[in-house]
Parts: C-alpha cells; sequence; structure tokens
C-alpha cells in the first residue's frame, strides 16, 4: 500500500514523496527486500537532487547506509560514506535530529568495525548540543551506545 502511495504520488511530482521512502525502504529492507528499499532510495536521492529538494536528503542518506548494512553482503564502505554524506547536509541545514540519527548510525558501524574511540567522537558533541528531549526515543538510543562506547570492549580483561 505504501509502495503504491509513493509512486502516485510521485508520478504527480510531490516532494513529500520522498519522506514516504525512508520508511517503506526500511520496510522492505526488514523483509528481505534490500536491493529493492536500495533502488527507491537510489531513486528518490537521485530525483531530489535534481529538483534540488534536499530537506529530507539527510534521512535518506542514513537510510540507504542503513540498508547497505542490512544486506546479505553488505557493504560498509559504501554505508559508510552515504552516513558521512547525511551528517555533513544534515549540518549544513542545521538539522540537528537528522543530525543525530545520522551520528547514532555511523556509531554504531564504526563500533561494529572496531573504531570505537572514532564513533564516540562521532556522536558525543552532537549528543552534547541538546538542552531536552532526554526521554525521547533517539535521545536515549545515543545515551545508551554513547555508554557502550564508554565501557571496556567485551572480551577485554579490567585492569586489576
Amino acid at each position: 500500500m505504501l509502495n503504491a502511495s509513493v509512486k502516485k504520488l510521485q508520478s504527480q511530482r510531490y516532494g513529500a514523496a520522498a519522506g514516504l521512502c525512508v520508511p517503506l525502504a526500511e520496510a522492505l529492507a526488514a523483509t528481505g527486500r534490500g536491493d529493492e528499499a536500495l533502488d527507491i532510495l537510489d531513486q528518490a536521492i537521485a530525483r531530489g537532487r535534481r529538483r534540488n529538494f534536499m530537506v529530507e536528503m539527510p534521512d535518506m542518506l542514513r537510510a540507504r547506509a542503513e540498508v547497505l548494512i542490512r544486506k546479505d553482503n553488505p557493504d560498509f564502505l559504501e554505508a559508510e560514506r552515504s552516513l558521512a554524506q547525511s551528517l555533513d547536509l544534515a549540518r549544513h541545514q542545521g538539522a540537528l535530529g537528522f543530525e543525530l540519527r545520522t551520528a547514532i548510525g555511523l556509531a554504531g558501524l564504526l563500533q561494529r568495525r572496531g573504531r570505537r574511540s572514532e564513533a564516540q567522537d562521532v556522536l558525543a558533541p552532537i549528543y552534547g548540543r541538546f538542552t531536552e528531549g532526554f526521554n525521547t526515543p533517539v535521545l536515549k538510543a545515543a545515551s545508551e551506545l554513547l555508554a557502550e562506547l564508554a565501557s571496556p570492549p567485551s572480551g577485554s580483561l579490567a585492569a586489576s
């Protein structure tokens, strides 16, 4: 149903279709249809760039990275590139919420790749710019990830 709605909005050239591509792609990726999800996001990103509709671009780039990570054959390098682009664009737009969501994804990827310190360096300053909303799911997720990054990696022995 969401796919049909997105196609109809796109055929009518509504910019709002871009924002619907993210949940559609996330749903497709969650059901093992990563290639289809990636195709939808790549088309939406290309359309957004052609039409200079950049409002949703940071979130589309973040979602693209998440799809690349979830695929059967993950492309971590391309995912990291998409997250870096998303982070830069969100900063440029002053979109702190998009910046935080992207930073959580990037920090998680860096942690997964054994780059814990770098992950903390990405996420901590963005999280530190918030002054309220700490009970929201995204800020709770950021706080939990920062706590995890600050603790010794599992399997390591603490100094005696």
